[in-house]
């Protein structure tokens, strides 16, 4: 932290020779009876900074040195201690606040113990910072060091720290300067003090305590490699520097590899369908953006603490990816389709059956669902793609399904139809009027699901990676994966289907009613009912290809007879099967290769 920092922002404070405001030399570790009921009637404490009289003995107690217990010294880590819930309280008060005059002007200047400077982080979080031993140790914290009990017994820490380190330093060297972050009351562990160190030289996390990293190898499921670690460390890292900016430097090289990384982020969503990074081309681009303003706010000493905090949240991105996809390693994940687990799930009888009856709708949603949520990992991009085309999906087939209602309730009004006076009784529907109200009751099912649906899925649209992971793991089978869910997502598309279906045959129906229409406009109904249902039905046949590996014939093999299907012979060139060779395309979205003739007669392909 820069010496000449403001000095009317506590968060930048450097001494405590400030005249009007609270000052506390908290340097003594032994305080003499009679030195302390002397400065509390002399000049009683008036703020919460001051010690407390509980704290400190009465006068009929023997003068003697007042020091915490030593406590346990137990390994702690970036990401797995409280930062954010804390569990502090602050209980309304109604005190009146009066001010001496000229008072207002040292509220500014409270100061801690003259071995510590507070810095408030740019989310808020306040922490101090206390460098010893000429620079080699710098001690963080996020304890509050105004109150003294908390200063002594952080003091206490580090006495116990550095006798340990002293002590691994006579068979280990020990880094020419290192951070130590301290933790007094970790997971509500009051018996023991919490730490962990880092290198700043090597940007490494580590201990002087024996570790055990399995739960970080067990956070991507397991690792091939110790070295795989280095970016589960180096994602601790990062956040330790995330947490703890002001003290920190911003070399060059750090800046050039997050545009670097940036720059490339964005050519591979660009170019790529199934790409790795976690930004669209959208976001990639702006962040190629982010980082120039990061290399200009590098020389802002100002803003020095901000664009730490900035950087490091972007490097803990990146190492986060690289750690999940297995970076640097033998297989390691090149596409985010790409399973390395080997884990890829076969359809079950269940969902075969019931998806011919859903117009297939289940296989395209469980494929989606397959690709975004591959190895137990979710990619927040294409999920949140993903759930923003469902919801417009939804809405749509939502309007579709009020339209198809109001249009079922109009045609039972017809007489023709249904009588004014009503079904006699003791006589059946007829079944125009049967098929309207199946139509009804399939229409109003799939527009309530797709309420429902809509509802849950607008708070997910914008949650993190994490949510969507759990989602994804709540609702998957052990044995059936997410088939329960991809038929959940199609019911509004299906129902509603179902419903168009009832609705036509009802109109079908009466149509081909002959004593009502009469010969003539019969046929006419006959035969443009016969060419709905024919279009239907190659249309579904299309769509069916795709699902019936066992289906040899193509679409157009079975609509034209095979003379007019015939494709003509050309001299030196035929066109190769479906599927033999790939050709090589290019767009502003893709690079693939899917055609390519071939020539007579090799059946090699070449590009």
């Amino acid at each position: 932290m820069d010496a000449h920092r403001g000095r009317r922002l506590d968060s930048w404070m450097l001494d405590n020779s400030s005249s009007g405001g609270t000052f506390f030399d908290l340097s003594r570790e032994i305080l003499r009876l009679d030195e302390v009921a002397t400065a509390f009637e002399t000049s009683p404490p008036s703020n919460g900074y001051a010690f407390e009289v509980a704290a400190f003995p009465t006068k009929e107690m023997p003068a003697r040195c007042i020091k915490p217990r030593i406590k346990n010294i137990k390994t702690c880590f970036p990401t797995r201690r409280n930062r954010y819930d804390r569990n502090i309280k602050r209980p309304k008060n109604h005190t009146t606040w009066e001010f001496r005059p000229m008072e207002t002007l040292t509220i500014h200047d409270t100061h801690c113990d003259e071995r510590w400077s507070p810095h408030t982080h740019p989310e808020g979080q306040l922490y101090f910072e206390s460098m010893r031993r000429d620079g080699q140790f710098v001690y963080l914290t996020e304890d509050n060091l105004y109150e003294r009990k908390n200063v002594d017994a952080i003091e206490r820490f580090i006495e116990a720290f550095e006798k340990k380190a002293i002590d691994i330093s006579l068979t280990i060297e020990l880094p020419e300067r290192m951070e130590v972050f301290s933790s007094l009351d970790e997971d509500n562990d009051e018996d023991s003090w919490h730490y962990y160190c880092v290198d700043t030289a090597r940007r490494c996390i580590f201990w002087i305590d024996k570790i055990d990293l399995t739960w970080m190898a067990e956070v991507v499921g397991s690792v091939p490699t110790k070295a795989h670690l280095k970016y589960g460390l180096d994602y601790e890292y990062w956040i330790h520097v995330e947490h703890f900016p002001f003290h920190q430097t911003i070399p060059d090289d750090l800046i050039a590899n997050v545009m670097g990384i940036s720059i490339y982020y964005a050519t591979d969503s660009m170019t790529s369908l199934d790409s790795t990074s976690p930004y669209g081309k959208e976001k990639a681009l702006e962040l190629v953006d982010l980082s120039k303003h990061l290399h200009d706010l590098k020389k802002t000493r100002y803003s020095h603490g901000y664009a730490v905090v900035a950087a490091a949240r972007l490097m803990t991105v990146f190492v986060n990816e690289k750690f999940f996809h297995f970076a640097g390693q033998h297989g390691a994940r090149l596409s985010r389709h790409q399973s390395i687990r080997g884990d890829k799930r076969k359809r079950t009888l269940f969902i075969r059956l019931i998806s011919p009856f859903l117009f297939f709708a289940p296989e395209a949603h469980l494929s989606s669902l397959e690709n975004i949520y591959v190895d137990g990992i979710v990619n927040s991009h294409p999920w949140m793609t993903y759930v923003t085309k469902l919801q417009e999906d939804w809405t749509q087939q939502v309007l579709f399904s009020a339209v198809l209602i109001a249009a079922s309730v109009s045609f039972l009004a017809v007489p023709s139809v249904l009588p004014k006076s009503g079904i006699p009784p003791n006589q059946s529907a007829p079944p125009a009027v049967v098929a309207t109200q199946v139509s009804l009751l399939l229409t109003l099912g799939g527009t309530i699901i797709g309420l429902l649906l809509s509802h849950e899925h607008r708070r997910k649209e914008n949650r993190s990676a994490q949510a969507a992971a759990d989602f994804l793991s709540r609702r998957s089978h052990r044995s059936r994966g997410l088939e329960a869910l991809a038929i959940l997502y199609s019911l509004p598309f299906s129902l509603l289907m179902w419903g168009m279906l009832s609705f036509l045959t009802s109109i079908g129906i009466t149509c081909l009613n002959l004593s009502v229409n009469g010969l003539a406009p019969t046929i006419i109904c006959a035969i443009s009912f016969g060419l709905v249902l024919l279009t239907i039905v190659c249309t579904v046949l299309t769509q069916v290809e795709p699902h019936v590996k066992s289906m040899s014939m193509r679409f157009m093999d079975f609509v034209l007879p095979s003379w007019l299907s015939r494709k003509p012979h050309v001299e030196g060139l035929e066109e190769i099967a479906e599927g033999d060779c790939r050709s090589l395309t290019t767009d502003s979205e893709s690079i693939t290769s899917d055609w390519v003739l071939r020539r007579k007669p090799h059946d090699s392909c070449s590009v």
